[in-house]
């Protein structure tokens, strides 16, 4: 679904700042975290291979928009880098549910739930 999202966005709206973050950023922080949450604990988290520093962070007041003080993202990822980072992400997913108990817990501390809630 995500993969259709990013073919979808008009090419004119994907570094678009009308909002507080542009598409592209949207899309990364979405596969960014999906990756983030695959790691076994945050330690084990590997960033993306062309990784765009502070671009996970949506840069919001809200404590769920990931708000840190002064982060300026400098350039922007394309559709291209955003599709083969969604195929880094799908590779990591069977990789890691075979790798770590379902019925554990999450590997991080601030989630009080098992893996697979």
């Amino acid at each position: 679904m995500l993969r259709n999202v990013i073919s979808k966005v008009p090419d004119d709206q994907w570094n678009n700042d009308e909002y507080n973050n542009p598409n592209w950023q949207l899309v990364y922080h979405t596969l960014w975290a999906a990756k983030y949450y695959l790691a076994a604990t945050p330690e084990s988290f590997v960033l993306f291979t062309n990784a765009i520093e502070g671009a996970e962070s949506l840069g919001g007041t809200q404590e769920w928009e990931n708000s840190e003080a002064d982060v300026v993202v400098e350039g922007f990822h394309t559709k291209e880098e955003l599709l083969a980072f969604a195929d880094e992400v799908e590779i990591d997913l069977a990789q890691h549910i075979e790798q770590f108990p379902l019925e554990g817990d999450a590997g991080f501390e601030w989630y009080p739930y098992s893996r697979l809630e």
